[in-house]
């Protein structure tokens, strides 16, 4: 799950919907639903237009909080998507997972801008990028932290 300080709202996984909750009214808001298999990430746009979602179905899926409805699915790894970090400017999307692979997608465009070499050995769990949004920090379940320019 997710807080948005911005937006007071949580954004939640469960199963294979996203529930979105508002934290002045202290109710359920919404569920988005159209992933296959569970979700194991969520994250949110910074402009608060957008929440995003990751899920054993190999896709990420991008939606509008306005609409209640899928704007974009991100098709590209082999295997279930674990981990995703939208960067600070909103413009970028990163995400990994059992494949081994971290993907980044343009958020304007839908299109997968770079794809970096496989250094885990196991799948990728957790990430964080530093304020300039120009390095990435990946870490995986072999124990092994990796530094990526993804500028």
């Amino acid at each position: 799950a997710r807080f948005d300080k911005q937006q007071k709202k949580i954004y939640a996984c469960d199963g294979n919907n996203v529930k979105i909750f508002d934290i002045d009214v202290k109710r359920k808001n919404f569920t988005l639903s159209g992933h296959s298999a569970e979700i194991s990430d969520v994250t949110f746009s910074t402009n608060g237009r957008s929440v995003i979602s990751a899920s054993g179905d190999n896709n990420v899926k991008v939606w509008s909080l306005e609409n209640k409805s899928e704007e974009m699915c991100f098709s590209g790894h082999t295997w279930a998507v674990s981990t995703i970090i939208a960067t600070s400017d909103g413009k970028w999307l990163i995400s990994a997972g059992v494949d081994r692979k971290i993907r980044k997608w343009n958020l304007e465009t839908g299109i997968n801008e770079a794809a970096f070499a496989m250094k885990h050995r196991r799948k990728i769990t957790s990430m964080a990028i530093n304020s300039t949004d120009t390095t990435l920090l990946s870490a995986s379940a072999d124990g092994l932290v990796c530094i990526w320019d993804i500028h």
